[in-house]
């Protein structure tokens, strides 16, 4: 464990002490994954290369930290992100060229996703409140 993942776990025992279900650690590549699981959804804030990435569905962000000083700050930050996932503040939206994934987005649940009519488009949420497939277009039809 690096002295990154150890400032990052004392950091979340006092800015969110209870949201994470599990702790793993992986030794081989060194970072730590904070988990909360959801029926079969799974949120990951992982700390890969020094920096807090999270990970939902097809989704991942990064929240990158320039110095040690601005660490807790960057991670409350991410930990806010986080929580909008989970409230459904925020509805991950998927496109896809066929059944491969072109690329994904966060969006708030307010907001209209763009539509692309050749791309199928997955949209959903934490506990899929939210959750709708729209179908690409064959040859604009």
């Amino acid at each position: 464990m690096t002295d990154f993942d150890i400032r990052t776990k004392n950091y979340i025992n006092i800015i969110a002490p209870n949201i994470f279900n599990e702790i793993k650690e992986n030794k081989d590549k060194v970072y730590l994954d904070f988990i909360i699981l959801n029926g079969d959804k799974e949120l990951t804030l992982s700390t890969i290369d020094n920096e807090y990435t999270i990970f939902f569905s097809t989704f991942h962000c990064h929240f990158t930290t320039n110095s040690k000083e601005d660490e807790k700050n960057i991670l409350q930050d991410a930990i806010k992100y986080i929580k909008d996932i989970i409230t459904e503040k925020l509805l991950i939206i998927t496109y896809y060229n066929c059944d491969s994934i072109a690329w994904s987005t966060a969006i708030n649940r307010n907001e209209q996703p763009e539509i692309d009519k050749d791309k199928k488009v997955v949209i959903e949420s934490w506990n899929n409140t939210y959750f709708k497939i729209i179908e690409a277009q064959k040859n604009g039809i």
